[in-house]
């Protein structure tokens, strides 16, 4: 009897024990569940993907030329926006710089920049997400070009 006992209590004590709750317990994905004990394995991590078309690293461009800026970024979450940075890196100024504060999973970039540089200019064009959590930057993207006074 007492032999039955012991095994219906360490067989309780193992059930109790492995009813766990199981969910997400990666703080960082978008699916985490604070009140998981166990991980299941079914953690969706945040993706972000910059497909930036133009301007192309290394591109040139002359004076008065056009400097497109287009492209996407897509995500399996909702972001809720981007900005964009064009900097001349041999002076040291931004030559342009926009934000855009929209709920959405994809947003299309299309901006457009008149070359008016007076010297042979480096420039930078930095692209960063932004997500719902106080805006913060989740990851962005640079490329940098030439533009030529001539």
């Amino acid at each position: 009897m007492k032999k039955g006992l012991l095994f219906l209590l360490l067989g309780l004590s193992i059930g109790f024990a492995s009813c766990k709750k199981e969910g997400c317990t990666n703080e960082l994905a978008i699916n985490y569940d604070k009140e998981a004990e166990k991980d299941d394995g079914a953690c969706e991590l945040p993706e972000i993907v910059f497909d930036i078309t133009s301007p192309a690293v290394g591109e040139t461009f002359g004076l008065n030329s056009a400097v497109n800026i287009t492209g996407s970024i897509s995500s399996n979450y909702d972001l809720t926006g981007y900005s964009l940075k064009l900097t001349n890196t041999t002076k040291g100024e931004v030559v342009l710089e926009t934000k855009t504060e929209t709920l959405s999973k994809t947003f299309n970039i299309d901006e457009t920049w008149l070359n008016s540089v007076s010297h042979h200019s480096d420039m930078l064009l930095e692209i960063t997400a932004t997500d719902e959590t106080d805006f913060e930057v989740l990851r962005g993207t640079s490329i940098a070009f030439h533009c030529h006074p001539m």
